[in-house]
């Protein structure tokens, strides 16, 4: 193992605002001293709120000439686990992994995504569907750890929308494999490289990542692409830490991978630090009734003692005397007037538990509060039948 100091991107000061001085909880010190052999798996499933960074800190704080990878799944939150890791770990996405290699030279043509009128144009289609369909297709296979586009990548909602109409669907399959060649070789400068087209040639060129040990974060959430990165490196120890009942990027294409990828061992972390006992035991509640959860959640954290809120001494002279200024002539102005001096006088008198009643507002005259809504509805306008 090479030592910590030759890490890329180690950073002076390692820890910043991250202390080692908290104590571990059992779960979180079984999981520390777990040392991993060559190509073993060690899946953490970590509820919410059970210090799953802070032992994974730890993890690497105690075996500091290992060089680690850490993988997240967006960017903010490598940016947050940089600010917290030694320098013997390097914190990465799955797309800063493949922007090097294959990204960089497709720097300047990089989109966030396709446009239906644009591939509408480029791939010659009579129809806005046919080409969002194409789109959807491709990025399908793009996130997930196929070799080739398939059949199985096509969206269900299209089989429906060709049925419904009783028309043959097209060939949706060789349309998105020419979308995927214009991606890939600019023949046509008005579609560009999506971030996933530059992932999913890193994938197919099957990487080595080159570090003792690879941590995997919030893996609930990584895309099938992404397992397949991680996950073929041979000989490279693997630590994937998540919680299955927290998948909140299906809609990106990511999968369950918690539940599906196998491992030499399963721990876990259950005691939460964000709530204690009662909120975990109506957490406990929810989990078992909607996702069959079998563990259960322990809350570790100290009850906060309510605070009762004192009310302002003319907090009933302000109630009282709110929306009584509000139309009604000079005559009402006045009385209105009356009501709040009599109450903020009230209100203010030393030693007052009890509030004496107050004068009754006279009612107003007969006038209309807004002249111009009587005309309304006379005429009915906006305001007929009111």
């Amino acid at each position: 193992m090479r030592d910590a100091a030759a890490c890329e991107g180690a950073r002076p000061g390692g820890l910043g605002l991250f202390s080692t001085d908290m104590k571990l909880t059992p779960e979180q010190e079984a999981v520390v001293a777990r040392d991993l052999g060559p190509g073993e798996v060690l899946k953490v499933i970590a509820f919410a709120g059970t210090g799953k960074t802070t032992t994974l800190v730890r993890y690497a704080l105690a075996r500091p000439r290992t060089r680690f990878l850490y993988v997240a799944f967006n960017k903010s939150v490598q940016l947050e686990a940089a600010a917290k890791f030694p320098a013997n770990v390097v914190c990465r996405t799955s797309h800063a992994l493949a922007f090097a290699r294959f990204g960089a030279k497709h720097r300047e043509r990089l989109v966030s995504g396709f446009k239906a009128n644009t591939v509408m144009q480029a791939l010659e289609l009579d129809g806005y569907e046919a080409a969002k369909f194409t789109i959807d297709t491709l990025m399908n296979y793009l996130v997930s750890a196929d070799a080739r586009v398939a059949k199985r990548h096509i969206p269900f909602a299209c089989r429906q929308y060709f049925e419904a109409l009783k028309r043959p669907m097209p060939d949706v399959v060789g349309l998105a494999n020419r979308l995927g060649r214009l991606m890939c070789t600019a023949e046509n400068p008005e579609i560009g490289m999506v971030h996933d087209g530059y992932l999913k040639l890193f994938q197919l060129s099957r990487p080595r990542l080159h570090y003792d040990c690879i941590l995997l974060d919030e893996a609930q959430d990584i895309t099938p692409v992404t397992a397949e990165v991680i996950l073929s490196q041979p000989d490279t120890p693997k630590i994937l830490v998540g919680d299955p009942n927290q998948q909140i990027y299906s809609f990106r294409g990511a999968q369950n991978s918690m539940a599906r990828l196998k491992s030499t061992e399963t721990l876990y972390l259950t005691g939460s630090f964000r709530f204690h006992a009662k909120i975990a035991a109506v957490a406990n509640l929810v989990l078992k009734q909607f996702k069959d959860e079998k563990k259960k959640l322990r809350g570790l954290g100290i009850a906060a003692t309510p605070t009762k809120k004192r009310r302002p001494e003319n907090h009933h002279s302000a109630h009282q005397c709110q929306g009584l200024r509000r139309g009604g002539g000079p005559d009402q102005e006045r009385q209105n007037g009356r009501v709040c001096r009599g109450a903020r006088r009230v209100s203010l008198q030393p030693h007052s538990r009890r509030l004496s009643p107050l004068p009754a507002p006279t009612p107003p005259d007969s006038r209309p509060l807004y002249p111009q809504l009587s005309g309304l509805r006379r005429n009915g306008g906006l305001c007929a039948g009111g």
